[in-house]
C-alpha cells in the first residue's frame, strides 16, 4: 500500500501485489500435521522462508517477478528439527530437509505432478516427514511377546510402524522430544531424544485392520446347516455353512498386544499362507476392567488364506480356504475319552455322542483314566467318498474337498494355539523378563488342567454360572498378555 503523503522517505515501503500464494502440507505419514516446519524457497537467488501452522500449512507468497525469477519450477527445502523425508515402507531414516523442485506457474502448482493435491481453496504441495527419533526403533525376536521390556515393546512397534507392517494412527504415533542443543540433524541419541507420545501404559489405533498381508476382520454371525437326508457323506453338511463378516479397524489395542498381532500375522501369512483373520473381539473398551477392556486379549475366530468377497457380507465357507473355530473344531465331536484310554491305535476311537459330555479333565491332571485329546487329530471325515448313482463330478469334487479341509484345519488351529503359548499369557501373567531369567515350558493343546488359552478343548468346563470354560469358548480361542482382571479401566 502506497502512503500518498510521503511516497519517498524510507519508512514508505511499497510492496508488489503477490500474484500467488502457494501452499504446503507438512505431515507425517499418519497425517498429523507438523506444526513449526520450515519451508525455504529460492527464489532467483533470494531465500524466502515461511513455517507451518497447526494444520500443517505453510504460505508462500509469490509476486510477478518472483514467478519471473523462478523460471517455471521452483526449489524448497522442507525442514524440521530433528525430522527427514519419509523414506517410506522399509526405507532407511537420513535426517535432512526434503528438498522438492515442483513445476509453477501464474496457476499454481501444476495438478497433475505427484504429490500436488486439490482442495476447495485450490492445490498444495503434501510434504511427508518423518521423525529421525524412529531410528532407534529395533525388534527383538529372540524374546517372546510376553517377556519383552516396556522399552523393547516399543522399539518393536516403532520398527512395525517404520517398516509399514502396522500404521499407526496420528494420534497414536510416536513423538519425540528432542534435545535442542544437538545439531539440527545430528543422529538422534536414545539419552537426548526420548518419546513424548504413547506412554507405554497407553492403547493405540492402528489407520485399519490391516497388519502386514493380514487382514482383521469382525465374526458375526454363523449360518450352520444342519444334516440332510440323502447326504453322501457324514461332512456333506459343512459345504453349506455360512458366516457374516464385518470391517474390524484396529483401535484401543494394547502396543505390546499390537506387538503380538503383528508377530502372529507374520507367522500365519509366511508359514500358512493366512490373509485374513475373523475376530469376536481384539479392541479395547474403556467401560471394562479385564483383558478385554485393556486391549490385550485375542478372541479369535478364524482364518482364510483369500480375502471375503466385499459383495458378500454373508459368505459361503470355501473349503480349503476359510477355517472357522466354531464351524471346524467346536462343533466336531469330543474324543471319548474312554476310547482313547483303553487303546493308543486311534483307529479304535469313538466320539462322544453329545459332542461334550461335560468332564471336567482337570481333575485327572495327568490322563491317566479321562485323557483330554485334540478333536482334530486324526482328523475327522477322512473317509473315501462313495461312488455317485448317478455320477455326478462337480459333487464328487466337492464332497472330495471336506476330508482335505479337516486334514488342512487341525494343523492351522495347533499352530494358532502354539503360538499363543508361546508368545502370550498363559501359565504366569506377568508381563517382563521373569526372575532369574526363567523360561516356561510350552503348554499343550489338550493340556488337562487348562490355564490362561481358552478354546473348544480347554480342560475344563464352565463352571456353574460362570462362562469360564470350553463351552463358552466353542467359537474361538481367547488369548490375552497379562492377567485377565484390573482395578480400573483404561482412560486413553
Amino acid at each position: 500500500m502506497v502512503n500518498k503523503v510521503a511516497p519517498n522517505t524510507k519508512a514508505n515501503v511499497v510492496t508488489a501485489k503477490p500474484a500467488l500464494t502457494l501452499r504446503f502440507k507438512v505431515h507425517t505419514r499418519s497425517g498429523r500435521a507438523l506444526k513449526g516446519a520450515t519451508i525455504e524457497a529460492d527464489v532467483g537467488g533470494d531465500k524466502k522462508k515461511v513455517t507451518s501452522d497447526a494444520q500443517g500449512f505453510a504460505r508462500l507468497p509469490l509476486t510477478a517477478s518472483d514467478l519471473d525469477a523462478v523460471g517455471g519450477s521452483i526449489s524448497v527445502d522442507i525442514k524440521m528439527f530433528h525430522f527427514a523425508p519419509d523414506p517410506g515402507p522399509g526405507g532407511k531414516i537420513e535426517p535432512g530437509p526434503l528438498s522438492i523442485s515442483p513445476s509453477v506457474s501464474k496457476d499454481g502448482f501444476d495438478p497433475d505432478e505427484q504429490n500436488v493435491i486439490k482442495d476447495k481453496s485450490g492445490t498444495y504441495y503434501d510434504c511427508v516427514l518423518i521423525d529421525g527419533g524412529l531410528v532407534l526403533s529395533v525388534a527383538t525376536p529372540g524374546t517372546v511377546t510376553k517377556r519383552l521390556t516396556d522399552d523393547e515393546v516399543q522399539r518393536e512397534l516403532m520398527q512395525r510402524h517404520l517398516d509399514g507392517f502396522v500404521t499407526l494412527d496420528a494420534r497414536s504415533e510416536f513423538v519425540f522430544k528432542h534435545d535442542e542443543s544437538m545439531g539440527e540433524f545430528d543422529a538422534c541419541d536414545p539419552d537426548k531424544c526420548k518419546i513424548v507420545n504413547p506412554s507405554v501404559s497407553n492403547w493405540v489405533n492402528l489407520t485399519s485392520g490391516k497388519v502386514g498381508n493380514v487382514t482383521f476382520y469382525a465374526l458375526l454371525n454363523f449360518g450352520v446347516s444342519g444334516k440332510k437326508k440323502g447326504d453322501k457323506i457324514p461332512g456333506q453338511h459343512f459345504l453349506r455353512d455360512t458366516i457374516k463378516w464385518g470391517n474390524m479397524p484396529l483401535r484401543q489395542v494394547d502396543q505390546r498386544s499390537v506387538v503380538g498381532i503383528a508377530r502372529l500375522c507374520d507367522e500365519l501369512n509366511s508359514n500358512h499362507d493366512i490373509v485374513a483373520i475373523y475376530t469376536q473381539g481384539i479392541n479395547g473398551d474403556s467401560s471394562r476392567k479385564d483383558c478385554h477392556g485393556y486391549g490385550r486379549a485375542i478372541d479369535f475366530g478364524g482364518v482364510s488364506t483369500n480375502d471375503p468377497d466385499p459383495d458378500a457380507r454373508t459368505m459361503p465357507i470355501r473349503m480349503g480356504v476359510d477355517f472357522i473355530v466354531y464351524l471346524h473344531w467346536g462343533l466336531v465331536d469330543m474324543w471319548d475319552y474312554k476310547s482313547v484310554a483303553a487303546n493308543s491305535d486311534n483307529s479304535t476311537w469313538t466320539r462322544q455322542k453329545a459332542r461334550d459330555d461335560g468332564t471336567d479333565y482337570s481333575k485327572d491332571p495327568d490322563g491317566n483314566t479321562t485323557p483330554l485329546h485334540y478333536r482334530l487329530d486324526p482328523p475327522p471325515f477322512q473317509d473315501d467318498v462313495p461312488d455317485l448313482d448317478p455320477p455326478d463330478d462337480d459333487l464328487s469334487t466337492k464332497l472330495k474337498s471336506v476330508a482335505a479341509h479337516f486334514a488342512a484345519a487341525g494343523p492351522i488351529f495347533k499352530a494358532i494355539f502354539d503360538f499363543a503359548s508361546s508368545e502370550y499369557t498363559d501359565t504366569n501373567s506377568k508381563l517382563g523378563p521373569l526372575d532369574g531369567g526363567a523360561q516356561e515350558d510350552s503348554t499343550a493343546i489338550d493340556d488337562q488342567s487348562g490355564h490362561y488359552i481358552l478354546h473348544p478343548d480347554y480342560g475344563r468346563p464352565n463352571a456353574q454360572g460362570a462362562k469360564n470354560g470350553r463351552q463358552a469358548h466353542i467359537n474361538h480361542l481367547h488369548f490375552q498378555v497379562g492377567p485377565t482382571n484390573y482395578s480400573a479401566a483404561r482412560t486413553k
